[in-house]
């Protein structure tokens, strides 16, 4: 019995001491996500209050960062844990049952664990999410069972049949917890990368239009349309990254899959570098009402393209229930459809000419 429980406490240990890092990298992440949407203000956002909102991304930046403190520091509370259980086993301390005691309060803590990730699941974004809801759920019944397996074993009295069988199944449910804990969390701060990555493609658009603008009205941004090329090859690593990322999840590569959304992250962050040098060069480069003229312009651009979608989808939706409703006039009503298309690619096409 004792040499079970040994085993089995080691790999408790292990198991609740790799998770809490994996956690960190959660939190982590999170600090891009606001540095972008900080850097994102500072880039489109000269009016009044736009010391107001540095303020309160400087204030989301802080509590990020001190969520990221604590997460670490109960990281390195569980390793310390570890390093004392693990002497404490080499010299043969404990009993049976205060080794079964520590065994079901890890389970109790795997638990937690696995219903915290439950929570940020259900609260993302992320692709399949039932698919990976319930994943979680099968890992819960499983160390749930595991748990009342090893809580009715008498430590004094089990047979070791009884023992090895408990052994076995509470082995297999920590493993495949492990397994979707990190495959989990991964899913969830590659959602979180993949977003910002989408956002800063936005502001590539807009940048974009506004440098259009600015050249227009005489303005010399040749070095902030050079950076730009710069700034869009990274978001374009960041979005290969990312992909591979989620590609890697899926298959249930973790370690590859991390290293590339570590990679996303560092491609995110020489993003963010690059913007701030096109922000200052703007800045240098224009006066204020201009830029806030080239905003404004850039914004209704936006806002024309997005109308100009809506109403072609509205008009493809139309064309395709016409020609349900009239299938004995199938030719006329495919001629009708492909003017309604043409008519979509006109529109499409002219969107952006002016800015």
């Amino acid at each position: 019995m004792m040499k079970k429980l040994n085993a089995l406490l080691v790999l408790a240990l292990l198991v609740i001491s790799a998770v809490p890092a994996v956690f960190a990298q959660e939190t982590a992440e999170d600090t891009t996500e606001t540095e972008v949407e900080s850097d994102a203000e500072v880039t489109t956002d000269t009016r009044v209050n736009a010391r107001d909102r540095m303020q309160a991304a400087r204030e989301k930046m802080q509590q990020t960062r001190e969520k990221i403190a604590d997460t670490r520091a109960n990281a390195l509370q569980a390793r310390a844990d570890f390093a004392e259980a693990r002497a404490k086993i080499a010299g043969g301390r404990g009993t049976p049952a205060e080794k079964q005691d520590f065994l079901l309060a890890a389970t109790d803590k795997v638990l937690e664990l696995l219903n915290s990730l439950r929570e940020k699941v259900e609260a993302s974004d992320v692709d399949d999410k039932d698919a990976k809801l319930a994943e979680i759920d099968a890992a819960i019944e499983a160390m749930v069972s595991a748990q009342a397996t090893v809580d009715a074993l008498d430590p004094e009295t089990a047979t070791r049949e009884e023992i090895r069988a408990a052994a076995a199944e509470l082995r297999d449910a920590w493993q495949e917890a492990q397994q979707v804990l990190r495959k989990g969390v991964g899913h969830v701060v590659n959602k979180r990368i993949g977003n910002v990555v989408e956002r800063m493609e936005s502001l590539s658009d807009k940048l974009d239009r506004m440098l259009e603008n600015l050249e227009g009205r005489g303005f010399d941004v040749s070095v902030a349309a050079d950076l730009k090329v710069d700034f869009d090859a990274e978001l374009a690593s960041a979005n290969g990254n990312w992909e591979r990322a989620k590609e890697l999840f899926d298959a249930g590569s973790v370690q590859e899959a991390n290293a590339a959304m570590r990679a996303a992250h560092q491609d995110l962050k020489e993003a963010h570098r690059i913007l701030k040098e096109i922000v200052k060069s703007i800045r240098a480069s224009t006066s204020g009402s201009a830029l806030e003229d080239a905003e404004d312009e850039a914004d209704d651009d936006a806002e024309s393209e997005e109308s100009d979608e809506a109403e072609s989808e509205e008009a493809e939706d139309a064309a395709d229930d016409e020609s349900e409703s009239n299938e004995e006039d199938e030719e006329e009503s495919d001629e009708d459809d492909s003017d309604d298309v043409n008519v979509t690619v006109e529109v499409d096409a002219n969107v952006g000419v002016t800015v």
